[in-house]
C-alpha cells in the first residue's frame, strides 16, 4: 500500500471533523476603510470552546483587523496579504515592519475571489499568549462588546498601511444559557398578604337543626286524589228509605190551618 494511502485518510478523518462542528453566528461588524469595506464575523462552537474568525476585504489589496484594541500599536491583527494569499497573525507594533508575525493559533484558510479576498481563522477561545486576543470573556457573555480597528494597504505584498479606521466597536449577538436560574421571579407579589394560615378545621355544623329522625321508608303509592280543602270529611251514606212514596196524597190539604 502506497505511504500517500494512511496520510490522505488522516486528512479526510480531520476534514469531517471540522466539518461536523457546529458553529452559532455570534455577529458581525461591517466598517468602511477608504473606498474598501471589511467585514468581520465571528462565530462560536460551543461544545468545543472554539471562535470561528471570518474577515472579509478587498482582493487587490492586503487588508486586516485589529481585534481586542482600537488602535493599532500593541493589538492582535490578522490580515490578508501576499500574492500566493494567506492569512497571517500578528501582534502589532509601530517598529519592525508593522509588528512581529506570529505563529497560526488555530486552523487558518485564505480565498482570493473575483471580487473579494476572505480569510478564516478557526482557534480555541482561549490566547496562547499574551500577544494574542482571549475570546473567552466575549463568548461566555461576560462582555458584550470588543473594540476593533480595520486598516488596507496599496497592494496585496503587506507593508505600512494606507488607509485605516481605528476605535470601533464589534457587538456579539449570540446569548448564553443563565446558569443559576432566578430562585423567586417575583420580587412583588400581586398579593402583598397572602393568607399564611388557611382554614384547617372547615364549619363543623353548618345546620343548625337537621332532622334528626327523617323518613325512612316514604309512601311509594300515595293517594292519587287526595282530599281537596273544604270537602266534607263525613258525607252523608245511602238514604234510610230505598223506596220512596211513589204516589204522593190524591187529596192533600186544600184548606191548611
Amino acid at each position: 500500500m502506497s505511504t500517500m494511502a494512511p496520510m490522505f485518510y488522516v486528512l479526510l478523518v480531520i476534514i469531517t471533523i471540522v466539518n461536523c462542528q457546529t458553529y452559532e453566528d455570534c455577529g458581525s461588524e461591517t466598517i468602511t476603510v477608504g473606498t474598501s469595506s471589511l467585514t468581520i464575523q465571528l462565530e462560536r462552537d460551543v461544545d468545543n470552546s472554539e471562535v470561528r474568525i471570518t474577515l472579509t476585504g478587498p482582493n487587490d489589496k492586503w487588508f486586516g483587523f485589529v481585534i481586542g484594541k482600537g488602535v493599532m500599536s500593541g493589538g492582535y491583527g490578522i490580515t490578508g496579504q501576499g500574492s500566493s494569499y494567506e492569512l497571517v497573525e500578528r501582534a502589532l507594533a509601530k517598529v519592525n515592519g508593522g509588528g512581529t508575525i506570529l505563529t497560526s493559533s488555530g486552523t487558518p484558510t485564505a480565498t482570493l475571489g473575483g471580487t473579494n479576498g476572505v480569510v478564516t481563522l478557526i482557534r480555541p477561545y482561549t490566547a496562547p499568549s499574551s500577544q494574542y486576543y482571549d475570546f473567552t470573556d466575549l463568548l461566555t457573555c461576560n462582555t458584550n462588546t470588543m473594540p476593533i480597528a480595520g486598516a488596507t494597504g496599496n497592494a496585496l505584498s503587506y507593508s505600512k498601511h494606507t488607509r485605516s479606521l481605528s476605535s470601533q466597536t464589534f457587538t456579539r449577538t449570540c446569548s448564553c444559557p443563565t446558569t443559576d436560574p432566578t430562585k423567586a421571579p417575583s420580587s412583588q407579589p400581586t398579593t402583598s398578604s397572602p393568607t399564611t394560615d388557611p382554614t384547617n378545621d372547615p364549619t363543623k355544623d353548618p345546620t343548625t337543626d337537621p332532622t334528626i329522625d327523617p323518613t325512612i321508608d316514604p309512601t311509594n303509592d300515595p293517594t292519587k286524589n287526595p282530599t281537596k280543602v273544604g270537602e266534607t270529611l263525613a258525607p252523608t251514606g245511602p238514604p234510610s228509605t230505598f223506596e220512596p212514596t211513589s204516589v204522593p196524597s190524591v187529596d192533600p190539604t186544600t184548606d191548611p190551618t
